[in-house]
């Protein structure tokens, strides 16, 4: 009878328009306008690299250190992308001009053979550029302090000073560029996955009696509950995790990233099936509440905890965790969101691994009282 009811439940899920919309269309729908929206966004708005610097030393020495020091600091591993992009002015009355008349974050020059800086306003691009110029200030600190060492020892200090100076690149811990923007496609994938609740409740009215006529018969019917509901619930299960995998799947070739963890991405999202499906599975299973009631709080209990974990609010999660942060520890939209998020950032697999136990945990919960709950319906009449 497993078998039976597996077939029967994957042929009708594959044929329900509206869990397929849910599971599959509308994570391509949002998240083809979240990309087109965002788009490069983080990169533009929070990665800062080539500020642009009006320059004009006269002094050789300085000069020949700025070319080696500030000019070549790097932001990326690659070292393909520049802190700064100099501009050489031939005289100071032109570097002026320049800074005044364009968006120059400030203009570098030399006096009494010293460096300096003139900036026109205090922001994010100054201030990098002022500690810049004090690190610079320090080099040379530093240099005259060993001006009476023997040349090796002078050398083996220019050299780690120099290092350290121009070798300040951005690291991160993972091999994806963790933006903030990347929190909503997270979250796009869990509501996926959580809306699979819907289909927990389709199914589970469709084996009770008093709710459809498919359910009084399969009551009349001598099988099992247990391998029928089962059965068909593995059926859901399997279908709604190939098709929001297929639809995760064409967020990675329209640029979402993701990190290199894909296997353990793909994990997340079965999981979070699971998830969804046995939380929807329960809520079918209690009392005799009308189908659109239960219909109304799976959609509800998918959309408010997408809601809460920043789907429509980027610093939604945030702002709980200031305020109330027991929401976000039973919030399963956080869970995970967290675990996909966990696998962009941190390097271990620690966090990652504690959300899964905690969806697991919470997937059997509601299987397990879904099952207690739905064993004690009796009929009078069917």
């Amino acid at each position: 009878m497993f078998w039976h009811s597996f077939k029967y439940s994957l042929k009708t899920t594959l044929r329900d328009r509206v869990q397929m919309f849910w599971s599959f269309i509308f994570i391509i729908l949002l998240g083809t306008l979240f990309r087109a929206t965002f788009g490069n966004a983080y990169e533009k708005s929070e990665l800062v690299y080539d500020i642009k610097v009006i320059a004009y030393i006269e002094d050789e020495f300085i000069m020949e250190n700025v070319t080696t020091i500030i000019e070549n600091i790097t932001v990326d591993e690659a070292g393909e992308k520049k802190l700064f992009d100099i501009t050489y002015a031939d005289s100071m009355g032109e570097a002026e001009e320049l800074m005044n008349e364009s968006d120059e974050a400030g203009l570098l020059y030399s006096e009494d053979g010293v460096l300096k800086l003139k900036v026109k306003e205090t922001g994010l691009e100054e201030s990098i550029l002022s500690s810049v110029v004090s690190q610079y200030h320090q080099i040379i600190t530093v240099m005259k302090d060993i001006a009476d060492q023997p040349a090796e020892v002078q050398a083996e200090v220019m050299a780690e000073l120099m290092r350290d100076a121009s070798e300040n690149v951005e690291k991160s811990i993972s091999d994806a560029d963790m933006d903030s923007f990347g929190q909503y496609f997270f979250n796009l994938l869990t509501m996926g996955c959580l809306m699979a609740a819907t289909a927990g409740v389709t199914f589970t009215i469709k084996n009770q009696a008093n709710l459809s006529n498919l359910g009084a018969r399969k009551n009349l019917g001598g099988a099992g509950t247990f391998a029928r509901t089962f059965g068909g619930l593995a059926a859901i299960w399997l279908v709604l995790s190939i098709v929001t995998i297929l639809a995760f799947g064409y967020l990675l070739i329209i640029g979402v990233d993701f990190g290199t963890r894909i296997p353990a991405v793909i994990l997340t999202i079965i999981v979070g099936n699971l998830l969804g499906l046995s939380a929807g599975y329960f809520v079918g299973s209690i009392g005799k509440l009308s189908r659109s009631v239960k219909d109304s709080i799976a959609v509800l209990f998918s959309v408010f905890t997408c809601f809460l974990s920043g789907l429509m609010i980027m610093d939604m999660r945030m702002l709980i965790e200031l305020n109330c942060p027991i929401i976000n520890d039973i919030n399963p939209a956080i869970w995970i969101s967290d675990a996909f998020y966990s696998l962009v950032i941190y390097d271990t697999y620690d966090r990652y691994i504690q959300n899964m136990i905690i969806m697991t945990a919470f997937s059997l919960v509601c299987l397990v009282g879904g099952v207690i709950l739905g064993r004690r319906k009796q009929y009078a009449s069917i």
